[in-house]
């Protein structure tokens, strides 16, 4: 049994038996070439990284606020953190919420990792005028068409 304190029932009746019973959908017919042209734009990108240090709350950690283009020619902003003293050995992708982010996350337990922490187009560090920043707007804007979901 699963013990919350929602005012709903967050299973909707399931048990782990019942989801794991619950087969996938079929796909599309048209998912496979979607992402395959998909990539190939992204490949086709010029990214433009652009890297700025900035001062560190955390005596061990540098912190960088990066920015790169993107599909459409839009730049993300955010962040990226390394450790001060020690050898970068993997990278973390450290994605946010619908209600964005102000800063890059020091508690996670990553050591001797590089973690980039990019802003969805349209919130915080990739804020624009055509895109609504607030999350309930945000998270329907251009669901329509796969081609406009952000």
């Amino acid at each position: 049994m699963f013990h919350h304190s929602y005012p709903f029932d967050p299973t909707h009746g399931y048990d782990l038996k019942a989801l794991l019973a619950v087969a996938a959908p079929e796909p599309l017919a048209d998912f496979d070439p979607f992402w395959r042209d998909l990539r190939a734009c992204a490949d086709a990108v010029a990214v433009e990284p652009m890297l700025w240090e900035r001062p560190s709350p955390q005596p061990h950690t540098r912190v960088f606020e990066i920015a790169f283009t993107s599909l459409d020619g839009i730049r993300i902003g955010g962040w990226l953190t390394r450790p001060r003293d020690e050898p970068v050995e993997r990278g973390v992708v450290v994605s946010h919420g619908y209600g964005g982010r102000e800063e890059p996350d020091f508690h996670l337990p990553f050591r001797r990792a590089a973690l980039i922490f990019p802003c969805a187009r349209g919130i915080s560090r990739s804020a624009r005028a055509d895109l609504p920043s607030n999350p309930d707007a945000h998270v329907l804007h251009g669901i329509e068409r796969p081609e406009t979901y952000i």
